[in-house]
């Protein structure tokens, strides 16, 4: 009889797979790029910043929303393209800059895609933390010799 109650959550937890998948392993945005290059005054300078999602094999159902918080250092511009925010341009100015970025997903879904996929949260029940925030360093050197 010590077993029962280990049967009653196995029983539970079989056929609750999509809330067992999405809220005890939650999808969550990450940042995958963990620091930025060094530029130089003058030359062209070209980084991005990745996103992904974490818990998941693939971010290719979630939209990536990036933000810059402040304003980048005179010369460079930014976009973005899927998961990524590319910074780019030629720095006019040195220094260390901080460049906060905000990172926000949605899970690209519809209700068809809820109805015949289980691994779909479509409602976002338990889609945990869905924006964050890093803030990097940027070196941008005097003109290389």
């Amino acid at each position: 009889m010590k077993y029962s109650g280990l049967f009653f959550v196995i029983i539970l937890f079989s056929g609750c797979s999509e809330l067992v998948e999405d809220c005890i392993f939650p999808s969550k945005p990450e940042f995958e790029t963990h620091s930025l290059k060094t530029g130089t005054l003058n030359k062209e300078y070209n980084t991005s910043i990745l996103g992904r999602v974490k818990n998941e094999s693939s971010g290719s159902y979630y939209t990536f929303y990036f933000t810059l918080l402040n304003d980048l250092p005179d010369g460079l511009k930014h976009y973005t393209e899927g998961r990524e925010l590319v910074i780019y341009g030629t720095p006019k100015t040195t220094g260390k800059f901080n460049i906060k970025v905000q990172l926000e997903i949605d899970e690209s879904c519809d209700e068809e895609w809820d109805d015949e996929y289980a691994e779909f949260d479509c409602d976002n029940v338990c889609f945990a933390g869905k924006i964050i925030e890093k803030t990097y360093t940027l070196n941008i050197s005097g003109e290389a010799r």
